[in-house]
């Protein structure tokens, strides 16, 4: 039964309504009135106080199975395997329940205790280990060397099992005194905000008037408050720790923010082209699904930065239909991509001519000439080999060496003006028509050099 449906019971078990009892506990009628409904929780110095007014003990009043209460034996006292795994259970459950009401420092608080008392544990298992092999050393090495050999595998082996057992149970026990059993969490399916109210202040009058209180009554039942005491080693790390997560969470954001802010600007610059193709309505749709994806991110490092609660349904809602329009957007710009003529020439007027000069070498070698369109010219005044590449404005176009003593040219080029190979792009597209600028385009190159190293490219690339 839970906290909210025993207070009720116990009320009007001792003929009190909400307002006598919130007049002697000096509450209003409302903060009564919640409690019974489970929209807030007492602080542990009014639930003393309950439990003296409603003549019960606090085991009696907090919720069935909070505050360690020994689980139900069965009739010949043996625990069965259902008990077993319902107190499993009911431990994930309570687990899962304090972390999703803790703050973001004490969770990592929690979280650096528990992995400083693992090692902790890890290294006295460490020292015990060697102290045992030490003394055992000699004694084993009476034995051949075969069983030697079984005698500290097995002992290895058991020993291993042994130490991660004991010390996963002394670590769910210590993480269960140490913060499971100071938190009392009241459930309640019908409301969606739990808080608790005002906590026990730690001043010195209120702590002595409570031990003075808990020492007069002969159950003495003490349930530790939320914000207990804890190691302010620990404390100011977890600050640190939390500080330091939001500084990289508000560093990953400004890249987020740009790219958000190029992305709806390339989203809706497509609206402009919808009329020539349908290509641009995918590359839209796949624009917005980016969108909402950077919209979700950002608001998950706003929350976590802020510690606000996140709406997992909305983001889950969000993230499937960014995904679908995204899912669209690509399917719908990959098949007109696909269904437009394929073209790897330009017009004249969108052509320049680059020229290179490469010192003259018997062992000459040019393999960039391979799979283009190469005219070779004859200059027996030449001292040189001169190398004339015609290609569309938008790209720089250089050759370069494979080495500092090589003799081996490669011919390379990067687009100088994005912007106009955009604008190309899309002239391609109005007309239903695509190039693979990278891969399909063939240079218009033009080779002049003396006779014989002509007809050595010759023999080489043709």
């Amino acid at each position: 039964m839970k906290f909210y449906e025993k207070l009720v019971i116990l009320r009007k078990k001792n003929n009190l309504s909400q307002e006598q009892l919130a007049d002697k506990l000096g509450v209003s009628r409302q903060a009564v009135s919640k409690w019974e409904s489970a929209s807030s929780v007492p602080d542990m110095e009014k639930m003393m106080q309950l439990c003296k007014i409603l003549n019960c003990t606090l085991e009696e009043l907090v919720d069935d199975g909070v505050g360690g209460r020994n689980p139900e034996k069965t009739s010949d006292g043996k625990l069965n395997f259902k008990e077993y795994y319902q107190e499993f259970l009911d431990f994930i459950t309570k687990t899962f329940n304090m972390f999703w009401s803790m703050r973001l420092v004490e969770k990592v608080k929690c979280i650096l205790e528990m992995l400083f008392i693992t090692f902790i544990l890890y290294l006295a298992w460490l020292i015990c280990g060697t102290i045992i092999q030490r003394v055992f050393a000699n004694l084993i090495y009476l034995f051949p060397a075969q069983v030697v050999r079984v005698i500290r595998n097995l002992s290895s082996f058991i020993y291993t099992i042994c130490g991660v057992t004991v010390g996963f149970i002394l670590l769910i026990h210590i993480f269960k005194i140490r913060y499971l059993d100071y938190f009392i969490t009241i459930e309640d399916n019908n409301t969606n905000e739990k808080s608790i109210e005002t906590p026990i202040e730690e001043e010195k009058n209120k702590e002595e008037h409570q031990r003075t209180f808990m020492e007069k009554h002969k159950n003495k039942i003490i349930i530790r408050d939320p914000k207990h005491t804890t190691y302010h080693f620990f404390d100011f790390l977890a600050r640190i720790v939390v500080l330091f997560l939001k500084g990289f969470s508000l560093m990953i954001s400004i890249p987020c923010m740009i790219s958000f802010i190029f992305i709806t600007f390339f989203a809706f610059s497509c609206l402009f082209y919808l009329k020539y193709t349908i290509l641009y309505f995918g590359i839209f749709l796949v624009m917005i699904g980016a969108i909402l994806m950077n919209y979700l991110l950002l608001k998950f490092i706003y929350n976590f930065i802020f510690e606000q609660k996140n709406n997992y349904k909305r983001i889950f809602v969000l993230l499937i239909l960014s995904l679908l329009l995204v899912g669209i957007g690509a399917s719908v710009s990959f098949m007109t991509y696909t269904s437009f003529e394929l073209t790897s020439s330009y017009l004249e007027k969108d052509l320049m001519k680059t020229t290179e000069e490469i010192p003259l070498a018997n062992d000459i070698n040019l393999p960039f000439l391979r799979n283009q369109v190469v005219e070779y010219k004859i200059d027996n005044t030449k001292e040189k080999v001169e190398i004339e590449i015609n290609h569309p404005r938008e790209y720089e176009v250089y050759l370069y060496q494979s080495g500092d003593t090589s003799n081996t040219y490669f011919l390379d080029y990067y687009t100088k003006d994005t912007i106009g190979e955009l604008q190309k792009m899309n002239e391609l597209f109005k007309n239903h028509k695509r190039i693979d600028l990278r891969h399909n385009y063939q240079f218009k190159i033009k080779v002049t050099a003396k006779e014989d190293v002509i007809l050595k490219l010759k023999n080489l690339y043709d």
